[in-house]
């Protein structure tokens, strides 16, 4: 008789997990938009899709253009005004997220690749189809979901912020990953900025079927 093969299964690690989101939002500025700004316990990332803006992170103002997100850790102060020039459409996300790694976003400011640019479409696109809450009010601080959503559409969004994010690392962190903590002291930004190929299309107009 021969002897069934003794299977062990194994338990998959996740360098990154996100759980709870706390804000999406998607909308364009007026060119004369100033926000005074504020400060919490959770991530945010802001995007900028379209046009240029004027970042204040703690102590220090950060000018941004198409193509670049800059990452703000819990509890930094945060605070943007648009050019005066051009309106300029703004994607920013708010999360909950303890993994190590998170340190290496500490006081990024990146230029995302056309991989994350996907990921960040496809998330916008299934906010839409899960959350009535208008996504162009910056002022709403409360996600409110449709009665019947598209199957998965919630661990659509939180699988694609986590492929974004974990593209990012493996793109632009050291290969001695081990140490997560940023280099730089914890209120400056590095003169540096991570440059990849513009991404092709906005996301507006890859979040529109």
């Amino acid at each position: 008789m021969t002897n069934l093969a003794q299977y062990e299964s194994i338990t998959l690690r996740e360098e990154l997990s996100i759980k709870d989101i706390y804000s999406i939002h998607y909308f364009e500025y007026s060119k004369d938009f100033i926000y005074e700004g504020e400060s919490h316990d959770f991530w945010e990332l802001l995007f900028v899709d379209f046009g240029s803006i004027e970042v204040t992170a703690n102590t220090q103002t950060i000018p941004l253009k198409k193509g670049e997100m800059i990452f703000h850790k819990p509890n930094e102060f945060h605070a943007l005004r648009a050019d005066g020039k051009v309106a300029p459409n703004l994607i920013v996300i708010s999360f909950k997220c303890d993994a190590p790694c998170m340190h290496f976003f500490e006081n990024q400011i990146i230029t995302i690749d056309n991989n994350e640019n996907f990921y960040l479409g496809q998330l916008i696109a299934e906010a839409k189809r899960t959350f009535y809450t208008p996504l162009n009010n910056p002022l709403i601080c409360k996600l409110n979901r449709y009665s019947q959503t598209t199957f998965g559409s919630e661990q659509i969004i939180k699988t694609s912020l986590e492929l974004m994010l974990i593209n990012i690392f493996r793109r632009l962190a050291p290969r001695d990953n081990t140490q997560f903590a940023p280099s730089t002291p914890p209120d400056e930004f590095p003169e540096q900025r991570y440059d990849a190929d513009e991404p092709d299309r906005t996301i507006s107009e890859q979040a529109c079927p």
